[in-house]
């Protein structure tokens, strides 16, 4: 209730916080064609012209449409997603209609976690625990909407104890005990 007597409504709300500034550059591809999903074997582009380093297929069977009719892959390559993350080994399949980022190549190739949540999901760095890309979702998919912009960077900073110093052909640590 309120000053007034009257019953308030409240609506709940999720709220997501990300402490990496750098979590603001949109994907080169069409965020809303971007889905992340976890069905996926392999990363999916409709557009092979923006594959690097693109190779023309010639062994690779066609993929299975969920219509049951067969797209052909035309190429495989590498995506730049942005200026900081690549996918790798993307089947250029012209004739889908979406772009698909398979979950557990993009585990494996970003070295991260995808979090999932009703309405949004989080890629996070494994080795740094910052995100590095942010999902939403809508009509039950979800499509990439935010990457990092800028590569993410390890917290932990060498002290002084663990300096490695390198004699001829062989090292060793030193620790603050031997300074």
């Amino acid at each position: 209730m309120n000053n007034t007597g009257n019953a308030q409504t409240i609506v709940p709300q999720a709220n997501i916080a990300v402490t990496t500034p750098s979590l603001l550059q949109t994907p080169v591809i069409m965020p809303s064609r971007l889905i992340l999903d976890n069905g996926a074997t392999d990363h999916i582009t409709s557009s092979p012209n923006l594959l690097v380093n693109s190779r023309q297929n010639t062994i690779l069977p066609p993929v299975i449409m969920p219509s049951g009719e067969q797209a052909p892959i035309t190429s495989t390559g590498t995506l730049h997603l942005n200026s900081v993350i690549s996918l790798k080994d993307v089947l250029g399949v012209p004739s889908f209609k979406v772009d698909l980022m398979s979950i557990s190549r993009i585990t494996r190739g970003l070295n991260c976690s995808v979090t999932f949540f009703p309405y949004w999901c989080v890629l996070q760095d494994l080795a740094t625990k910052t995100a590095i890309g942010l999902g939403k979702q809508r009509g039950g998919l979800y499509y990439l909407v935010a990457l990092a912009s800028t590569p993410p960077t390890p917290k932990y900073q060498p002290s002084a104890s663990a300096v490695i110093a390198t004699q001829s052909s062989h090292s060793h640590v030193i620790s603050s005990t031997d300074l």
